[in-house]
């Protein structure tokens, strides 16, 4: 109900696409995770400075299954959705956060958003979300604009203790300095794709020498990325 009765104003396309969500997002609490969401919407340049100051100061609201919702209509320049998860689990006034939806409010244009997002829910899906591992996933569910497939580079891992902690922590570090989203899998495994910028989750998938590793990354950073990131794991 809380969520319905957001449906209301003048109708105005929604920004939301694959720069508004970020996966596996480093967060050290509530507060960061919300810094982090803001900063796309600023990035979007569907908010002003200060958008992060407005929601630090809005009640979050419990959407169940990990999820929590905020939103503000103060500083808004054009409506826009962000969906950030964090790298480690959370908790939030005693509550599971596995993800958190930051709205740029401006009339009506979320309504059919919020509908999607409220069957979702009464469904029981809403892990999905919060354990999506691509930003397509997220967009697919959310109805928002779907990205072209990324640009995609493949190597076999020739570290003879396979991806372990220090070339690990390695390539967590450097897709970290690239501003987008990069992500890796085990070809002809059977695990998702899984953040780079994640130690733990790069650790979880258990990459033995041998195994072949296929890395995607957003077009406006993957000339830069994967070329870098190869050399990387090329050097053990």
């Amino acid at each position: 109900e809380a969520l319905l009765k957001l449906l209301q104003g003048a109708p105005q396309e929604l920004a939301l696409d694959a720069q508004m969500i970020g996966l596996g997002v480093s967060a050290d609490d509530f507060e960061e995770l919300v810094w982090r969401g803001a900063r796309l919407l600023r990035q979007a340049d569907c908010v002003s400075n200060g958008f992060a100051a407005v929601l630090q100061q809005v009640d979050a609201l419990p959407l169940g299954d990990g999820l929590w919702w905020l939103h503000s209509e103060q500083t808004v320049k054009r409506p826009g959705l962000a969906f950030v998860t964090p790298d480690k689990p959370m908790r939030y006034l005693g509550q599971p956060l596995s993800g958190l939806f930051c709205l740029a409010s401006l009339g009506e244009a979320h309504q059919a958003l919020l509908e999607r997002l409220c069957a979702l829910l009464i469904e029981g899906r809403g892990h999905e979300l919060g354990r999506a591992t691509s930003s397509r996933a997220v967009l697919e569910v959310l109805g928002g604009e779907l990205p072209a497939d990324w640009p995609s580079a493949r190597i076999t891992l020739a570290n003879a203790h396979g991806l372990h902690a220090r070339p690990a922590k390695i390539l967590a570090q450097l897709a970290k300095s690239f501003d987008g989203e990069i992500r890796v899998r085990i070809v002809d495994g059977q695990e998702s794709a899984v953040s780079a910028k994640s130690l733990s989750k790069l650790l979880s998938l258990g990459a033995r020498r041998g195994q072949v590793l296929e890395f995607v990354a957003e077009p406006a950073i993957a000339g830069d990325a994967l070329p870098a990131i190869l050399a990387a794991i090329e050097e053990g």
